[in-house]
């Protein structure tokens, strides 16, 4: 009898473990099921990019004339650069959305200079791929407004984050959220800001923007962008990476895994039956 204590208990710890693991992969699910990339651009050589060339017509994408790629560092590293106002560009990899679904734009950027004024400096976000010509360019978008020598991440509204003007011309790393809403043209934005030369967060920010175009919907599609709209002051902007990506609604994460946990339990549970059968 004592045997059949000690095995019962390894079993009750056994079960305990088990289902601890369960629980771990239903409340985790976000972390089993992959952003879909659009693209990833780091502006190198090895990408086709050459020194000096208009960014237009280099990897998917379309820019005006003062988007220039700078690969002359060692190692063909390289980056996107511009000294021009409203200059846009954006990428031919084109992307839908429906309500819940979230568009995840990573940048790494720096201002060069010094800003003097509080005009919008740079913005990145998206847009309709029909509105790519035009002012609208992008039209959801991040903003950098010059802020007492320094600048603000933020929207026209909720909060933002200041990166001051002793950090100017550091690079700066944007991980900003799009989630398309059940209003129609309404996007909720979180973007987190990281100061990647001094290896510091500088916070995130939070608000919402709406698109100006009344045929934003399901089947339509977007191209993410990122527009040099004055420099404030400054002398330039380089973008040293940029990526767009389509995270799923949250929501229809976890039934999958719920159904995917109670198939693991129904095996377990034949498997136990099974072997019990067979000791009898």
């Amino acid at each position: 009898s004592e045997t059949m204590v000690k095995s019962s208990a390894k079993t009750t710890l056994a079960n305990a473990i088990f289902l601890a693991f369960l629980i771990g992969i239903l409340f985790s699910s976000s972390t089993f099921v992959q952003a879909s990339l659009v693209f990833s651009t780091d502006f190198t050589t090895a990408e086709g990019f050459a020194n000096g060339d208009p960014l237009n017509g280099q990897g998917d994408y379309l820019a005006q004339s003062t988007w220039t790629t700078d690969t002359s560092s060692d190692g063909g590293i390289g980056f996107a650069t511009s000294s021009g106002t409203f200059q846009r560009a954006e990428n031919f990899q084109s992307f839908q959305l429906s309500t819940g679904e979230s568009l995840q734009l990573i940048t790494v950027f720096r201002v060069n200079g010094s800003i003097t004024n509080s005009n919008i400096v740079n913005s990145f976000g998206f847009a309709i791929s029909s509105e790519n010509t035009g002012g609208n360019t992008p039209d959801v978008r991040t903003l950098i407004r010059g802020s007492s020598g320094g600048y603000t991440v933020g929207g026209d509204n909720g909060t933002s984050v200041s990166v001051l003007a002793a950090d100017i011309n550091d690079w700066v790393r944007l991980t900003m959220n799009y989630t398309r809403s059940a209003t129609s043209n309404l996007y909720d934005v979180s973007v987190d800001v990281f100061n990647v030369t001094d290896s510091i967060s500088l916070g995130t920010a939070a608000f919402d923007d709406t698109a100006t175009s009344s045929s934003w919907g399901d089947g339509v599609d977007l191209q993410a962008s990122f527009r040099l709209n004055n420099l404030a002051g400054a002398d330039s902007v380089d973008v040293d990476f940029f990526s767009a990506s389509v995270i799923p609604e949250p929501s229809t994460l976890v039934p999958v895994s719920f159904v995917a946990v109670l198939g693991i339990l129904f095996f377990r549970a034949r498997k136990k039956s099974s072997k019990e059968s067979c000791q009898s």
